[in-house]
């Protein structure tokens, strides 16, 4: 069998594996779906093998440039990536700036990681729903930390019709909890709330699931709002639990290997940072102690001894 005929064989299976995941997400089995996942998972494994595309070895070498906090060089690898990228095809130009817009972030540089993100939305508009709806979560997400709610409303509701068209369960939830976030900054109580029950029927079989990084990452979100949700009522005892709650599950997501590490590391500083935040606001002072310094280890692991990105790249 030739390499490319065994290259056609592996992507169309795990095409299929990634089919039969998504359908029984859909159908609430959680135990089928984990399953799958671990063979998702198998099979990429085996992929990464292969020798890599230009791209995807612009966008490794990126990676390990992180991880060693060589930051001039992780952004060259990206823009190389980039590069690439733009000859290869739009849903290629898609991932190469939503990656860029993540190193960005990373450095402190928001107003050109929100424009990389914009950019990437448009590369998406004439790509898979799939894809379209991965693009508008994260520009969602860039659109609210800049302060832009209407904006963020305007993508949340374009995600609730295509995740409603390919029936994606956990898509469907996490946009529900998209929504709420959006109803809880405009002061719509019971809306928000409305939106975190339905999303709580669908995420709640997921929390006992130990592989499934996407699934914790949705339920941390759900507790992340749903604390600011409770601090808004002014029930602050319930924010320091539901910011645990969520932290918890980014715990989960920080040790699946699967995930790039800087995304698994700043999820992490993120929840720490809120948690730590919550039991402020609780008069927690004892517990604080302790949620600071991992947050000192977390950021040692992510930025090097200066723990924050260097002066020279924060534009």
């Amino acid at each position: 069998m030739s390499d490319s005929k065994a290259t056609s064989d592996e992507d169309a299976r795990l095409a299929e594996l990634m089919q039969e995941c998504n359908e029984a997400n859909t159908r609430g089995d959680v135990k089928r779906a984990e399953a799958l996942s671990l063979q998702i998972m198998a099979a990429i494994m085996s992929k990464k093998d292969q020798k890599p595309s230009p791209w995807l070895a612009c966008v490794t070498e990126a990676a390990a440039h992180e991880d060693r906090h060589e930051w001039s060089e992780a952004e060259r690898c990206y823009r190389a990536a980039l590069d690439v990228a733009i000859q290869e095809g739009r849903d290629m130009e898609y991932k190469a700036h939503s990656d860029l817009a993540g190193f960005l972030s990373l450095m402190g540089r928001e107003e050109e990681a929100l424009a990389e993100a914009r950019l990437a939305e448009r590369a998406t508009l004439q790509s898979m729903a799939v894809l379209r709806r991965r693009c508008l979560h994260a520009l969602a997400a860039y659109e609210r930390d800049a302060g832009n709610w209407e904006r963020a409303r305007e993508l949340v509701d374009e995600i609730m019709t295509t995740d409603a068209l390919l029936q994606d369960r956990v898509g469907y939830a996490g946009a529900l909890v998209s929504r709420a976030h959006c109803h809880t900054h405009g002061g719509d109580v019971n809306s928000a709330e409305a939106d975190l029950n339905e999303a709580w029927k669908i995420l709640e079989p997921y929390q006992a699931s130990s592989i499934m990084a996407g699934h914790h990452g949705a339920l941390a979100r759900w507790w992340r709002v749903k604390s600011e949700h409770l601090r808004l009522a002014g029930d602050l005892n319930g924010e320091r639990d539901a910011a645990r709650r969520s932290l918890e599950h980014t715990r989960i997501l920080a040790n699946a290997t699967q995930v790039k590490r800087s995304i698994r590391l700043s999820s992490l500083e993120e929840s720490l940072k809120r948690y730590g935040e919550a039991l402020d606001s609780a008069a927690w002072a004892s517990e604080r102690e302790a949620v600071e310094r991992e947050l000192s280890d977390v950021r040692v692991m992510l930025y090097g001894p200066t723990k924050a990105p260097p002066r020279s790249m924060a534009h």
